[in-house]
């Protein structure tokens, strides 16, 4: 990490990806639990030398630098402290005339998880948001079953490949994976382009299907074979989302359904910002597909294997969502007027603290929850350096999306 990418986190917030500790004089103890979290999940960065106070972070510096990093580096070393050796890279930066000294925790290999403490399977962390959380016993399982040789979801099975796939579900795929990638390679027909991304194996000079490639692209046949007993998860949304075991946490509702508001396929509940309802002109349509005697309030949610005839049934509604979405533009007047002057500034890239400036802003962390990222999750607004989202040379700059709807806009303003 650069000095220039801390000093933009330190305008953000605790991630799944990021720890700040005091540890003026010392290595914290709860050091080695987030040293686990990060090895266990994607791997990420513990600072210290950076104090929190009512969320937000100020730099106080490590007095001894050299004896804390070794302290710390000697105890990651140390087999009876933690379960395997991990190559830690530690980075010193001078702030504020004082030093930070930043660790690198890489992800631990799928073989080596749980990376665990004090010689006990039961001290190992997952991390999730910005907290360091001791594993369930599901999650060791999973890991431990995920550190064979084999995993069980990429089990090739003993089908034909020529049957046993859904054509309308892998065309789907593949047109979400070129939207999605591109100029990645894809490969000319489904066969190779199955392969190419591990959903078929080579097993004794045959291709056979994974058994995540049935459950997620399989006919349906032989989903059932693989997947006997269907499940079909039901949900009555009345209140704000929380964390439920089968659906999203609430950061990751919300944004989705910021995202759908932009799309114009939900809008906000006139009563309280964190509700949203399917748009208005959504509802006669899927009123015909059965649902009129639906009341208008209730809202579903469908998970599992539990297919249509063809397609998945998030597919089915999405496309046809976004179909009547892309006929009713004139409808995204939710946005606020601080989004619309985003879209009529960003018509070329431009960097957060230009979009901030521009709009009368100083809170990064606030401006960019608020009106950036719904308008990236939407479609509008695009990243220049996506695979980077907060390297210091970082630009958002309009869609092509974005820029018909700037377009439309301007019309707008200069019929009134």
């Amino acid at each position: 990490m650069t000095r220039e990418e801390l000093l933009e986190r330190l305008q953000s917030i605790e991630w799944d990806d990021i720890e700040f500790k005091e540890a003026s004089w010392a290595v914290p103890k709860s050091a080695l639990s987030s040293v686990s979290a990060f090895a266990n999940t994607t791997g990420g960065y513990l600072v210290f030398g950076i104090r929190e106070a009512r969320g937000a972070f100020t730099v106080s510096g490590v007095i001894e630098a050299d004896k804390v990093q070794n302290d710390f580096l000697g105890q990651v070393r140390d087999r009876n402290k933690i379960s395997i050796l991990l190559p830690i890279e530690s980075t010193l930066h001078a702030l504020d005339d004082s030093k930070v000294i930043v660790f690198y925790i890489p992800e631990a290999g799928r073989s080596e998880k749980p990376v665990f403490l004090d010689r006990n399977p039961k001290k190992a962390f997952i991390r999730r948001g910005g907290r360091d959380d001791t594993c369930t016993p599901d999650e060791l399982m999973r890991f431990m079953r995920d550190a064979a040789a084999d995993r069980y979801d990429a089990e090739p099975l003993d089908l034909d490949v020529g049957q046993c796939f859904d054509r309308a579900s892998v065309r789907w795929y593949r047109e979400r994976f070129a939207t999605s990638n591109p100029g990645k390679y894809g490969a000319d027909d489904d066969a190779r382009f199955l392969r190419k991304w591990g959903f078929l194996v080579e097993r004794g000079g045959h291709l056979l299907p994974t058994r995540a490639a049935i459950l997620v692209l399989g006919a349906d046949e032989y989903v059932r074979q693989v997947l006997p007993r269907m499940t079909l998860d039901l949900h009555l949304y009345r209140h704000t989302a929380r964390e439920y075991s089968a659906g999203l946490c609430s950061a990751d509702a919300r944004q989705l359904a910021q995202r759908l508001a932009v799309q114009v396929i939900l809008q906000p509940a006139d009563n309280s910002p964190s509700q949203f309802a399917l748009a208005e002109h959504l509802r006669a349509r899927f009123a015909q597909a059965g649902e009129g005697d639906r009341p208008a309030s209730q809202h579903r949610a469908v998970s599992g294997a539990t297919r249509g005839a063809s397609e998945p049934v998030t597919a089915q509604v999405t496309e046809q969502a976004a179909q009547a979405a892309a006929e009713h533009i004139q409808a995204l007047v939710q946005l606020t007027d601080t989004q619309w002057q985003i879209v009529r500034y960003a018509d070329v890239p431009r960097s957060l603290l230009e979009l901030m400036t521009h709009s009368g802003y100083s809170q990064r962390s606030y401006f960019k929850a608020r009106y950036i990222e719904p308008l990236l999750a939407g479609g509008i607004l695009r990243m220049t350096v996506p695979h980077k989202p907060r390297s210091s040379k970082q630009r958002y700059v309009l869609t092509a999306t974005g820029l018909k709807l700037r377009v439309w806009y301007a019309d707008q303003q200069a019929d009134k």
